[in-house]
């Protein structure tokens, strides 16, 4: 069990929303023969030789969050007005009324994972699939690490690589034909504006750094930015392209 006590920031990308502070971040870690549990993560291992490992895997995807700072409709009609789209509105309707974007929902991911450890190189490559029935999409995430330490400083970088198939992306970052309404009852086929925006692959960068105190105490800086495609600028809802998540304070390990 580990509790790390300070201040940080969950980023908004949305229009007019806000970034959720963070104050309380908690973890919980098992380790049992070849089974594991990281917070919500469990995993199982397979096959190990020579520094690989190959693991059955899960995890929670938090993709829903960056799309709760801020009621869509607002985000959309925000990005309608700052986009140099041209839209045709119907005179019988008014702009805020042909909005009704539906809530994403957290989803939940299974599949495989391979591992190589070298020295202070770590590689990851998970492909893992919509467990939780929500999007029916995979995500196939890869991630480079070194980690650098020396006395009670440790500092780490992770460059990361996830790609999302079409039914993952256009779920959570697409206009969809729910998000939309039909000109009229006469042709519900046809929607005010949709987008899909298709399979994507989002970059992303982290970066760590602690000092040990006694006690199992640790000071700690983490700060993490993920890259939005340019094809997501289509959907109306974002301002910005890069999404940031840090934290810098205190962590107790017991």
């Amino acid at each position: 069990m580990s509790l790390a006590v300070g201040f940080g920031q969950y980023g908004n990308i949305l229009h007019q929303g806000e970034s959720t502070p963070l104050y309380l971040v908690p973890r919980f870690s098992y380790y049992r023969q070849r089974f594991y549990l990281e917070n919500l993560d469990p995993g199982y291992n397979l096959w190990q030789q020579d520094g690989f490992l190959l693991d059955i895997t899960a995890k929670q995807s938090f993709d829903a969050l960056l799309l709760r700072q801020n009621p869509l409709k607002d985000s959309l009609l925000r990005g309608l007005i700052h986009s140099k789209k041209l839209f045709v509105v119907p005179t019988s309707s008014q702009l805020d009324e042909l909005f009704t974007p539906t809530r994403r929902h957290f989803s939940y991911l299974a599949g495989f994972s391979l591992f190589y450890d070298k020295a202070n190189w770590q590689f990851a490559s998970a492909l893992q699939q919509d467990v939780s029935n929500v999007h029916h999409g995979l995500e196939w995430q890869h991630k480079i690490r070194y980690l650098w330490q020396t006395g009670p400083v440790t500092m780490a970088i992770t460059s990361e690589y996830r790609y999302l198939s079409s039914n993952y992306s256009n779920y959570y970052f697409g206009v969809g034909p729910d998000d939309s309404k039909a000109f009229s009852s006469r042709q519900p086929d046809k929607r005010f504006y949709l987008y899909q925006p298709g399979s994507q692959w989002l970059p992303a960068l982290k970066l760590e750094s602690s000092y040990q105190l006694p006690n199992k105490t640790r000071l700690l800086l983490n700060w993490r930015r993920e890259w939005l495609p340019t094809a997501y600028r289509d959907s109306l809802y974002f301002q910005k392209r890069q999404h940031d998540i840090w934290f810098a304070g205190v962590l107790w390990s017991w």
